[in-house]
């Protein structure tokens, strides 16, 4: 099958791509390498070089494709505060133009790339049939989340597949993925304290809120199997969280990383988040679990694989 992937030289879209490539796919990747990399595309892969806000680049790369897989979006929590107006003009314009491009081509298979981000009812265990919210429109937090709805809703009402999933990740993590987030910034800060007090113990290290927030994290190769169980059993017009159960406080996060170092931390907390920060986020995953979906990889060696690479 030929398979397109928007954002496929991302973090998950590059990882996503070579899973499809060892499935036998032939895929071809549409990116503007806003945030990914030419150099996590595997060999073989044709990639188109284009903006997903342009139709004519969006429509080139979709013909003669069987699937579109959709990734193509700005990430990043910085982002979306500094951003908010672009991150929303690349949600909709994206969905608006791959949804015209499936017309013009024929194209009548979609999975769409979602967000646990939708969900911020802050309900205990998050199913798919979690309502869809936007607590404070003028928070420019939630241009993210108002994206991604909107996506979702876009593909769902538009009648144009005989084929159309729904992913939501929750919190994804692994060692090509970027700053901007929890995993790959506490690692930064981490490198930067070592070198700063080198062996001495313990280190300071400051993290924002109180440290009590939690979050569930998946690591990548878990969520890339998640996702192919998806595309290979999924119901049409169905919605699948992927994720881990396994909940952990941001103290405990950053206390496990430091250990992994070998070192104790002095963590200090600055008692306040930003506007919008959701404090707790814990996937329900019992719909993937009855196609099969069992992840494996624990939070301890996870943050093995991203520290000691």
């Amino acid at each position: 099958m030929r398979v397109l992937v928007t954002g496929g030289a991302g973090f998950i879209g590059s990882a996503l791509v070579k899973a499809l490539v060892e499935h036998g796919d032939e895929v071809w990747v549409l990116d503007n390498f806003f945030r990914g990399k030419k150099s996590l595309v595997p060999g073989g892969v044709l990639i188109y070089e284009g903006d997903i806000c342009r139709f004519d680049d969006v429509e080139a790369a979709t013909r003669g494709v069987d699937e579109v897989i959709h990734l193509a979006y700005i990430n990043g929590t910085k982002l979306f505060y500094e951003k908010p107006g672009m991150v929303l003009r690349v949600a909709t314009e994206g969905i608006l133009n791959l949804l015209d491009a499936c017309v013009v081509n024929g194209v009548r298979r979609m999975m769409l790339m979602s967000s646990s981000e939708v969900c911020r009812a802050h309900v205990d265990g998050m199913d798919e049939a979690v309502p869809l919210v936007i607590p404070d429109p003028f928070n420019p937090r939630y241009s993210y989340s108002a994206g991604k709805i909107i996506s979702e809703m876009m593909a769902i009402h538009s009648g144009l597949f005989k084929w159309l999933t729904i992913v939501r990740p929750f919190n994804i993590y692994g060692p090509d993925m970027s700053e901007g987030h929890v995993i790959p910034d506490f690692r930064k800060k981490l490198g930067d304290a070592i070198a700063s007090y080198g062996f001495k113990n313990p280190i300071p290290f400051e993290i924002l809120g109180n440290g009590d927030e939690t979050r569930s994290f998946c690591y990548i190769d878990d969520f890339i199997e998640g996702l192919m169980l998806v595309r290979k059993y999924g119901a049409h017009m169905q919605i699948y969280n992927i994720g881990t159960p396994e909940e952990v406080s941001i103290r405990e996060l950053a206390r496990k990383m430091g250990n992994i170092l070998g070192y104790d931390l002095a963590i200090t907390d600055k008692n306040e988040l930003r506007e919008g920060s959701i404090k707790r986020r814990k996937p329900d995953i019992s719909k993937l679990q009855k196609i099969g979906y069992i992840p494996t990889v624990s939070l301890d060696d996870g943050l093995r694989r991203v520290l000691c690479q």
